[in-house]
């Protein structure tokens, strides 16, 4: 992929957006459901419409993952986006929690692949106590929701043991 760019007129994906671009991953609580879905739908096509108006040719994409977590990417290839289309998609995200009890952006939770593969997100303190039970360990998949560049993510490191994360550091110590 590298230094290929998508077309205009081609659909920007989390597949074909230029390496070097930033990606943000809003994680909930719980699983989303329909309507949450599509209400996120929605306003991420507006975002990305308000990022368009404000600065002609930055483009965006987004995609739901597991039922549970928003990524979304910024094609800077030719411009950055700037702080204030950042700041105005964190006061969405922020509007949409107020609105629902859906929380998407609280670092305070850890998100893991129980050992029936489903998707969990605990409290990092219900987490900690988790680990030391033994019900994960370094080989537990965790999602890495700080991971903040597409290269990153294309390699793996969003889901990944967490041997591979800080969070092994803080929870097997």
């Amino acid at each position: 992929m590298g230094d290929m760019e998508p077309s205009t007129t081609e659909a920007l994906t989390l597949d074909t957006i230029p390496d070097g671009c930033r990606i943000w991953i809003f994680a909930a609580n719980r699983p989303f459901a329909a309507d949450e879905s599509a209400g996120l739908d929605a306003l991420m096509t507006k975002i990305m419409g308000k990022w368009d108006m404000k600065q002609p040719g930055m483009r965006g994409c987004f995609t739901f993952v597991e039922d549970r977590f928003l990524v979304v990417g910024a094609a800077e290839n030719h411009m950055q986006l700037d702080g204030c289309s950042v700041d105005a998609m964190m006061g969405f995200f922020r509007q949409v929690e107020a609105e629902s009890g859906l929380k998407l952006v609280d670092r305070m939770v850890v998100h893991y692949r129980d050992a029936a593969g489903a998707v969990q997100s605990t409290t990092r303190a219900a987490f900690a106590g988790l680990a030391k039970s033994g019900a994960v360990d370094a080989e537990t998949p965790v999602f890495d929701t700080t991971v903040c560049r597409i290269e990153a993510w294309r390699d793996g490191a969003f889901e990944t043991p967490m041997k591979n994360t800080w969070l092994a550091q803080a929870f097997l110590g």
